[in-house]
């Protein structure tokens, strides 16, 4: 019976070479072929967006200053709400640039 098993195996394995060698098929000789991918390239920012904010700078006061509103004179105010104006038109800026 062990003999019998044996054979089968052997059998088997001489099976399954022949079917190994028969799957093999001549080599072709290598071809190159030339692939272009497109390549993210960053655009350039406008210098416009990379100038310092140009704005008069808010000067806080004492509140106890007789001239003080919240802190700021009306002039400072005046340049607080100028300089947040000038900050919220450039993140405007930014982001019409960015979604181009």
């Amino acid at each position: 019976m062990r003999s019998f098993e044996t054979l089968v195996y052997a059998a088997l394995a001489i099976g399954c070479l022949i079917l190994m060698t028969g799957c093999e098929t001549p080599r072709q000789p290598l071809q190159v072929q030339e692939v272009h991918i497109p390549v993210p390239v960053a655009r350039e920012v406008p210098a416009v967006l990379l100038e310092p904010i140009e704005a008069d700078k808010p000067v806080f006061v004492s509140p106890a200053d007789p001239a003080a509103s919240s802190a700021l004179t009306p002039d400072g105010e005046r340049a607080l709400k100028d300089l947040l104006l000038a900050v919220q038109g450039r993140m405007e800026a930014w982001k019409a640039w960015a979604t181009e």
